[in-house]
């Protein structure tokens, strides 16, 4: 039956994937998980410890992405799937500045006939390793797919999966030889900006400010709704350079200015134009100016900034 399709993938694994154990992500998760012990966040409290160095706390091994087996994603549903469970075992400690390697690892696949119908049960292994192949520690998580969603859901699946297949390389739309000072660059629309996006963010740079986390804190300080962090819009209009310019882009000076506040679900478009240009044997700059405006034609920023892009080829 359904489980046929998992059988060539017991025993297969996903490539390694590299991470550097940084004191930062450990804080961060202490902190959201109420670890309140000093050893997590205080360096010279961790080193008169019996441990000598900042340890990860229990449960950090959820926060790794373990890659994806190959081909594994064409055949097994991508949403819908139930969490079965999961066993641990640590082998060693993981401390702050380890470099530790991610494995996803298929172990078996069976079937069983429930109350609810025919379900799935899909094992998997996600360990950490050491530079030596060595376990640091490793779970064995089930996941179980009711027979709906072969039944339903796979086509879905297949379709949306075949639409990510197709995505390709950025390919330059602009060559600098092509510029003249002056020119337009094209209009490129943004993603939305989510709720999820901007706490993703603020995990990232450590800035859990309430203008830009509580809708009734925005509200007293003027606000419609929570807004987000100035460099999203930044950072996501520097993305754009990638779509003008190519893969090889690089940024080399940037200064910038806020306008009007990005508010959550606000959708942003950025433009720009040419400054200055100048050819060289292996490198060309492109020097521009980059508009940020929000869904009712305001601007939200303004970007000046130097891309270097390797001569003529625009890629």
């Amino acid at each position: 039956m359904y489980v046929e399709r998992f059988l060539p993938f017991i025993g297969r694994c996903g490539p390694l994937i590299r991470y550097e154990i940084e004191k930062g992500a450990v804080r961060r998760y202490a902190d959201a998980m109420g670890a309140q012990d000093a050893v997590f966040y205080d360096e010279q409290c961790a080193a008169s410890s019996c441990w000598g160095r900042i340890p990860v706390p229990e449960g950090f091994y959820k926060t790794f992405d373990y890659g994806k087996v190959p081909g594994l994603e064409e055949v097994q549903p991508q949403a819908g799937l139930i969490h079965g469970g999961d066993t641990y075992e640590s082998f060693k400690p993981i401390f702050v500045g380890d470099v530790v390697f991610a494995r996803n690892k298929v172990v078996d696949a069976f079937e069983k006939l429930g109350r609810s119908g025919r379900m799935v049960f899909l094992i998997r292994e996600c360990s950490l390793l050491d530079a030596h192949g060595d376990y640091y520690c490793r779970s064995l998580t089930t996941a179980i797919m009711k027979e709906e969603l072969f039944t339903a859901g796979l086509q879905l699946v297949k379709e949306k999966s075949h639409l990510l297949s197709k995505r390709q390389p950025l390919q330059a739309l602009l060559s600098p030889a092509a510029l003249q000072v002056g020119d337009e660059l094209p209009r490129l629309a943004l993603p939305a900006i989510g709720r999820a996006m901007i706490f993703r963010y603020a995990g990232l740079v450590d800035d859990f400010n309430p203008l830009h986390t509580d809708d009734q804190a925005a509200r007293k300080l003027g606000f419609e709704k929570i807004i987000a962090h100035g460099m999203i819009g930044v950072s996501l209009q520097l993305n754009m350079a990638r779509e003008w310019f190519g893969t090889s882009c690089r940024l080399q000076k940037l200064s910038l200015r806020f306008g009007v506040p990005v508010y959550v679900d606000d959708v942003l478009e950025s433009s720009g134009k040419v400054c200055a240009l100048s050819y060289g044997q292996a490198e060309d700059t492109v020097e521009c100016d980059l508009y940020l405006h929000n869904q009712h034609g305001q601007c939200v920023s303004t970007v000046h900034a130097v891309f270097v892009i390797p001569a003529h080829t625009g890629v």
